[in-house]
């Protein structure tokens, strides 16, 4: 099952899940997708571990800000 999901905080009444998993049984997908509590400060460590059966993440505004510059020093490693 692949995963995915929309980060932010705070997250819980996001309403993306609910249409994203419809979306995906509508479909025949066998993915998930969920919200995850998640600070800017702590999205770093996030991306960090991440594995394989991540398929994709939507962020909120001000993960979008920090995202860049995470993915980019992930990307040298």
């Amino acid at each position: 099952m692949k995963q995915l999901a929309v980060l932010g905080s705070p997250i819980g009444q996001a309403l993306s899940p609910v249409l994203h998993r419809a979306a995906y049984r509508s479909l025949g997908l066998d993915w998930s997708y969920r919200a995850i509590d998640c600070t800017p400060d702590r999205l770093a460590s996030f991306f960090a571990g991440l594995d394989d059966g991540w398929a994709g993440l939507s962020l909120t505004m001000p993960l979008k800000r920090v995202a860049v510059p995470c993915s980019t020093r992930s990307l040298r490693r």
